[in-house]
């Protein structure tokens, strides 16, 4: 049987099957219409397309950068910063060594987050038992500088005895010379003074913007306003600062010093004639001075001195002893937490085992174009600073007198476990401040430092 191949349609016939209504002639014609509006349709087509798949791009990245801001980077937790929509700090490694070149001081880059940002902190640890139940951070933002404060801020420097305060107060009282600034120094205050001081301050400033009607309002005695309220942030109308050294080295210093005290001297004390090791050891002591947990700064700024009935304290307080107080001094773990936050509040601090640094840190706060030198007024301490900056803690050397031995520092560890714990986290606050102020020059987020675990006060 003999296949017949079909014969193809006629070309007439074919014709009249594009332009018939079946669904072959619809999709035909709709073709050339498109074909021959392409230049108008194809616009509106791609589009929506394009507005779509940008759309979902920015959502993946804003996504993703929200997991990271609210995660970890590195090991770091920055959780705290999802309100921060730039890029991700990437600092060079800065440790505790000297940074004596501006090279190094400025190698740091802000890119997208390809990389961690350092932090002198280290990773979660867990506080004491039965101390804290959590990681605590310092606060997310830095510390204004000192350029952006107000002329009418009063500067306070908190001089914390055997600490290179002298030297400070020497070289603050130069450089406010010049400017309009008001600088209170030359003489030991804890942050009580301060307060009461500001306290007074803006009462006087209220007063003189009040008229007959508004004084008798504020003043009658109902208005909930008490001169002795717990606290208040007296950095809102005034920048403090201070300089903290290893608490080891400002005992032997304390200790050296007061055998050369007029006052030691007048009434034979006990402890002229021994060494450090004799006067640790002794068990009937009675003065506590160098190895009292506070004198390194705790109670500086906790502002809990006791305050001297007749005025005649050598360390400035508030003039008034009150309930807060006491239970600040029997709580030590309260008053170690309140002299961190108030650390925290200062415009600048420095550390004496890192005299370098600290001056960078305090040009790049008041906006100087020079590294001001730290002048050495006291000889004792010369040792613990020369030849720059960068970590140490100055083997609890005095000049003149050979290192403490082990047994020794621990011993004299054991007294002040409180100024111990703040100078390790001041150490770690200074590190974030540098990072931000002197390396990144402000321009990379804070990355605050997390608290050191709390000590067992028992």
């Amino acid at each position: 049987m003999t296949m017949v191949a079909p014969l193809p349609p006629h070309p007439r016939r074919l014709r009249r099957h594009k332009n018939d209504g079946s669904m072959g002639g619809m999709l035909h014609t709709l073709t050339k219409a498109i074909s021959s509006h392409a230049s108008i349709l194809l616009p509106l087509i791609l589009f929506p397309l394009v507005l779509l798949v940008v759309s979902t791009a920015m959502l993946a990245t804003s996504m993703a950068r929200s997991a990271m801001i609210s995660g970890t980077i590195g090991g770091v937790d920055i959780e705290g910063y999802a309100s921060y929509h730039g890029p991700i700090c990437v600092p060079a490694p800065v440790g505790r060594a000297s940074s004596s070149s501006a090279t190094s001081r400025r190698a740091t880059t802000c890119d997208g987050g390809n990389a961690a940002p350092s932090s002198s902190s280290s990773h979660h640890r867990e506080y004491g038992a039965g101390t804290m139940g959590e990681v605590r951070r310092s606060r997310s933002s830095p510390p204004r500088k000192m350029s952006d404060s107000p002329s009418t801020y009063p500067v306070y420097f908190i001089h914390i005895g055997k600490a290179g305060g002298t030297s400070v107060d020497d070289l603050m009282t130069r450089i406010f010379k010049c400017s309009n600034r008001s600088y209170v120094g030359r003489v030991h205050y804890d942050w009580s003074y301060i307060r009461h001081r500001e306290r007074l301050r803006r009462r006087t400033i209220t007063i003189g913007n009040m008229d007959d009607d508004e004084y008798r309002e504020h003043f009658r005695g109902d208005n909930g306003y008490h001169f002795d309220d717990d606290d208040d942030d007296v950095t809102s109308s005034a920048d403090v600062v201070t300089f903290l050294r290893y608490p080891v080295s400002r005992a032997l210093s304390q200790f050296e010093y007061s055998k050369t005290q007029p006052w030691a001297i007048g009434t034979n004390a006990s402890f002229l004639t021994q060494t450090l090791d004799e006067y640790l050891d002794d068990e009937h002591k009675t003065w506590m001075q160098p190895i009292s947990d506070g004198e390194s700064g705790t109670d500086w700024l906790a502002g809990i001195f006791p305050s001297e009935d007749d005025g005649g304290g050598w360390i400035l307080t508030d003039g008034k002893e009150t309930r807060t107080k006491a239970r600040l001094r029997s709580n030590r773990t309260a008053s170690a937490l309140l002299a961190a936050r108030r650390l925290e509040k200062t415009a600048w601090f420095g550390l004496l085992e890192d005299v370098t640094r600290s001056m960078e840190l305090l040009s790049a706060t008041l906006g100087l174009q020079y590294v001001p030198i730290f002048p050495m007024q006291n000889s004792r301490i010369g040792r613990n600073v020369r030849g720059g900056g960068g970590g140490g803690k100055g083997g609890g050397k005095e000049e003149g007198q050979p290192p403490l031995s082990v047994e020794t520092t621990r011993k004299i560890e054991s007294y002040v476990p409180g100024d111990l714990w703040l100078y390790e986290y001041a150490t770690r606050l200074f590190d974030a401040r540098y990072e931000y102020f002197v390396i990144g020059e402000g321009r990379c987020p804070y990355i605050p430092p997390e608290m050191p675990p709390l000590p067992d006060f028992r």
